[in-house]
């Protein structure tokens, strides 16, 4: 991999970029302060890292964009506050020891929480309103939530919004894991966001059971309509998967025992290797708007490349669902390029829209609002994205990804049949 120099800031650059921050803190709603905020912590390290961050922008802000630019903003922070504090944070004394757990409570959880949230609501929920040129409002306190009005959406495409918050964190933490592979360093912050994304969503499965406007409840209310076999949605399926993945509990090994108590710095992501190379593999679940799908998620990694794959199995009535994706990341494949590419290749049921779906207050199957149950029609679809990244100068990488798809379901992309742009750049530094 091809070496790689340190950007230096000028001088009153970080005092400038202080002042910003904190304008924007005090004017700005929680998650976007704390985010923002967790950028000073950074600064100190820009002068002797370079790690590659990418930002990147898309108009309608999907869920991929929020899992990147956020990742790197994760990692980022991860990196400024272990600049901070390192020589404290390292000791075995009982000092270090209040010192980590200090850092655990004022910086990881509430940047945990920030993060997790906002790319829920924003990149999630938010992303599937706007895509269908809904306007969303987003509530920060006491409780996050977003307000899309939903009675323009058909109950296929209401559904696939309800689900979009839970599978914009599965982007983040995937994006979290890909970026651990490429440059070997699980992060302290990282863990914390997959541990707290794992809690989150089991929290939620909880408080489905008993609040009827959850995103689990709402979910299950719009399957009980489906004349599909995994139509109840039970908890444990999804509970499990998240209990089960080795990522959470590495994560929570690594992050409470060898963090906390031990002190130790962070390392890698568990893997099994072969050869030259590494194998990851976990749990896949995604909450389709036929029903769920199980399945599973490899990565296998070289320096400077990852490749991955995931197949996903559901049920529905005479229609099996299958996806399966393939994809990979190569740094510095030719000399100044870097190369992504992806493809996805589906077979889905297809229900008659209703339009005007209606969520009572008390969820209940019977009832008038009940999502029809209609016998669906089988649909194939696919997917091909390729992105680019040219190295002008060591430390600037303009980036852009190109893909087309077909009509279908997939996370963090359109419904519709489309052709899509987005740009970013990498800095390392």
């Amino acid at each position: 991999m091809a070496s790689t120099t340190t950007l230096q800031l000028p001088p009153g650059l970080k005092q400038r970029i202080a002042r910003v921050l904190a304008r924007t803190c005090r004017s700005r709603p929680p998650p976007v302060v704390a985010l923002g905020c967790a950028l000073l912590f950074a600064l100190p390290a820009a002068a002797n890292a370079a790690e590659r961050y990418s930002l990147v922008f898309d108009p309608t802000l999907t869920g991929q964009m929020g899992a990147r630019d956020l990742s790197s903003a994760v990692r980022l922070a991860d990196r400024g506050l272990d600049a901070l504090l390192d020589e404290v944070l390292q000791d075995r004394d009982a000092l270090a020891a209040s010192a980590r757990l200090g850092r655990a409570l004022l910086a990881d959880l509430p940047l945990t929480i920030a993060v997790i949230v906002v790319q829920h609501e924003v990149f999630g929920h938010g992303y599937r309103g706007r895509e269908h040129g809904l306007a969303a409002s987003y509530r920060w306190l006491p409780q996050p939530s977003v307000w899309v009005d939903q009675s323009r959406l058909s109950a296929s495409e209401d559904a696939v919004l309800i689900a979009e918050g839970q599978h914009a964190e599965e982007l983040l933490v995937h994006e979290l894991e890909r970026e651990a592979l490429l440059s070997g360093q699980w992060e302290r912050l990282a863990e914390a966001v997959a541990m707290g994304r794992a809690a989150v969503g089991l929290g939620r499965l909880l408080k489905g059971q008993f609040a009827p406007q959850n995103d689990w409840a709402r979910y299950k209310y719009w399957l009980s309509g489906l004349p599909n076999a995994w139509r109840h949605a039970e908890p444990w399926k999804n509970g499990a998967q998240w209990l089960l993945d080795p990522v959470v509990l590495w994560s929570a090994y690594d992050y409470f025992l060898r963090h906390l108590l031990w002190g130790e710095r962070a390392g890698p992501l568990p893997t099994l290797r072969l050869g030259a190379s590494q194998l990851l593999a976990r749990s896949a679940f995604r909450m389709a708007p036929w029903g769920e799908e199980l399945g599973v998620l490899g990565y296998l990694a070289w320096p400077a490349a990852v490749a991955e794959a995931q197949l996903l199995v559901g049920a529905s009535d005479g229609v099996l669902p299958l996806h399966f994706s393939i994809g990979g990341t190569w740094r510095e494949i030719f000399p100044r390029l870097d190369l992504g590419a992806r493809a996805e290749l589906w077979t889905e049921p297809r229900y008659a829209p209703v339009v005007g779906l209606v969520f009572p207050s008390t969820v209940d199957p019977g009832s008038a609002n009940a999502p029809p149950s209609t016998v669906p029609t089988r649909a194939f679809g696919g997917l091909i994205e390729l992105e680019l990244a040219v190295r002008i100068v060591e430390s600037v990488r303009p980036r852009i990804l190109a893909g087309t798809k077909s009509e279908g379901f997939v996370v963090g992309r359109p419904w519709s049949r489309t052709v899509y742009v987005q740009a970013g750049v990498d800095l390392a530094f």
